[in-house]
């Protein structure tokens, strides 16, 4: 189901905030968001993202996660151990086993940055910086 017609659930994963929304294209359809849990071990943060997106997961062809930290092949490492005390955590397995769909883990501030590049200040240009 990689039809582009079907919505993507993109999650943003922060030291203050977790949020869900239904995107389609550049429009958000739908978005919940709670305050970080005390509890941030990754199988709670993907419990507490399970939840929100409650009823979204057979509508949607993939999901797209923008995470706080350094993310590499969608391992995150929070280097601020204060609000997400998470080492080399593979979000993208966690997710892709817990839902059944494809998953894409990027850096916050990358996942912006691509955003306003594809749809934002930036559309239309060949580089941006």
């Amino acid at each position: 189901m990689s039809d582009p017609s079907f919505p993507v659930l993109a999650l943003d994963l922060g030291g203050t905030k977790l949020a869900a929304a239904l995107v389609s294209g550049n429009r958000v359809l739908e978005r919940r968001q709670v305050p970080t849990p005390e509890d941030r071990s990754p199988d709670h943060i993907v419990q507490t993202f399970m939840a929100l997106s409650e009823n979204w997961l057979e509508r949607v062809c993939k999901i797209a996660v923008a995470a706080t930290g350094h993310v590499t092949h969608g391992r995150v490492t929070a280097p601020n151990r204060q609000t997400l005390p998470w080492t080399d955590v593979d979000l993208k397995t966690l997710l892709e086993q817990s839902t059944g769909k494809p998953t894409t883990v990027l850096n916050d501030a990358d996942a912006a940055a691509w955003g306003e590049f594809r749809y934002g200040a930036g559309r239309g240009s060949s580089r941006m910086m």
